[in-house]
């Protein structure tokens, strides 16, 4: 397996308390979709992200400060608004731009429904092929947008009750790139104002195919620039993950459902 899935331990914020069962209420309608059986795709530029506007300035664990439950995982939501979630990514990459780079990627996505409300954290290493097989290197942009595409593809968003996921990152490349560079790049055949290609077409590609895939079923993605410091969750599990073990050869998708051995 190319990826793991880990329990952080720390205080959470549960001032608010929403749920239902996974098991009950999604379990059938995300079989029947069939989202978890689909390849990542090249997105059109048929819709595109945008950018989350903050209520405050506070840091986002005091913001999305509601808890809906989903079976055994509570996920991180507005307390005024339960459809709208947020998840950490981040991308690290050791001896980036170097000989013999390791790059490694995260996202934290909620917290144990139990007595220690332990983080849960998704993570592992940058492939050596991208999602549509193509050879490619190992760098921190390109972690840092792995990690949000395996975030967009982890769980079922709209059949768990959201509208709205929300990516928090701390990188300028992944906001800005998914909110405003990629549209220029889709009118210009994918090459720059120098008329060089873009780097990493293929994994901008699918992050699009990701958004348009969830937009078709009722679903927005956000993205929210945050400091690093706000970030810490995702960045410490992306640079554990870069330098554990060898890069998987080929793209694998981390898929959860309602996840088990969440007991403490």
């Amino acid at each position: 397996m190319a990826w793991s899935y880990n329990g952080y331990y720390g205080n959470g914020y549960t001032d608010y308390y929403h749920g239902y069962s996974l098991e009950e209420s999604c379990s059938e309608s995300a079989d029947s979709d069939g989202w978890e059986d689909e390849e990542p795709t090249r997105g059109t530029g048929e819709t595109f992200p945008t950018v989350f506007t903050p209520p405050s300035n506070r840091p986002p664990q005091q913001v999305f400060t509601g808890r809906w439950r989903v079976g055994s995982i509570l996920r991180h939501t507005l307390p005024w608004d339960k459809g709208i979630c947020i998840i950490y990514t981040d991308g690290s990459c050791v001896g980036n731009g170097q000989e013999n780079p390791r790059a490694g990627w995260a996202f934290w996505h909620g917290s144990a429904n139990t007595r220690s409300r332990r983080r849960l954290v998704v993570s592992g290493r940058l492939e050596e092929h991208g999602p549509f097989g193509d050879k490619s290197a190992q760098t921190s942009n390109r972690a840092e947008l792995r990690a949000v595409i395996a975030a967009l593809r982890f769980r079922n968003g709209p059949a768990e009750g959201f509208h709205t996921t929300v990516i928090a990152t701390d990188s300028d490349y992944v906001v800005k790139g998914a909110t405003k560079w990629v549209k220029k790049w889709l009118r210009n055949d994918w090459t720059t104002r120098g008329n060089y290609w873009v780097k990493n077409i293929d994994l901008w590609e699918a992050l699009l195919g990701e958004v348009e895939r969830w937009e078709d079923r009722g679903m927005e993605v956000q993205f929210w620039k945050i400091p690093r410091e706000w970030n810490t969750v995702a960045d410490e599990a992306a640079r554990e993950a870069a330098i554990e073990g060898e890069a998987p050869m080929w793209w694998e998708d981390p898929i959860g459902h309602d996840l088990e051995g969440l007991v403490d």
